[in-house]
């Protein structure tokens, strides 16, 4: 049986960071986005844009999901 993958999103409502409207919000952003052929956003540039989530609590959740990654320029200047 395959391993759910973890997702940005459900982890940052899991830590408690984000409602689920918050969310859904974020993702009807992203879908609305990705149908107009804009640029691809991940939810967390979106929920930093929001003003729901901030650089400590992105690096969190994403150390929380073992992700190696590195914040985006635009999310390290909020």
């Amino acid at each position: 049986m395959k391993e759910f993958e973890k997702r940005f999103g459900l982890t940052s409502v899991g830590k408690g960071f984000i409602n689920l409207d918050q969310l859904t919000e974020a993702m009807k952003i992203q879908i609305t986005e990705d149908a107009d052929k804009a640029v691809h956003r991940l939810i967390g540039e979106i929920l930093v844009e929001m003003g729901a989530l901030n650089a400590s609590q992105v690096m969190e959740v994403l150390n929380t999901m073992d992700r190696n990654i590195t914040l985006t320029e635009e999310i390290k200047t909020i």
